[in-house]
């Protein structure tokens, strides 16, 4: 359980809610970071902005990134 709270998509504003949705959309599962990080607009903003540098084509494919991200989730003994 989440120590912050998930913000509620029904007070978010639109485009809050709007990013919240596309990325839902794109990866098929909810993305509870962002919907804890809705609670501070600026905090949003960033992860926003960072995730897309992040997952371009570089020396590290974006399957790779993302078997990245699995493999930390199972050590740090997240189930999500």
């Amino acid at each position: 359980m989440a120590l912050i709270p998930y913000a509620d998509a029904e007070k978010m504003s639109p485009e809050l809610r709007q990013s919240i949705t596309f990325f839902e959309k794109m990866h098929g599962r909810p993305t509870l970071v962002r919907r804890m990080a809705a609670q501070y607009d600026p905090l949003l903003r960033a992860i926003g902005a960072m995730y897309p540098a992040f997952m371009k084509e570089g020396k590290l494919g974006q399957k790779i990134k993302e078997l990245m991200f699995v493999a930390a989730s199972t050590v740090h003994g997240c189930a999500y």
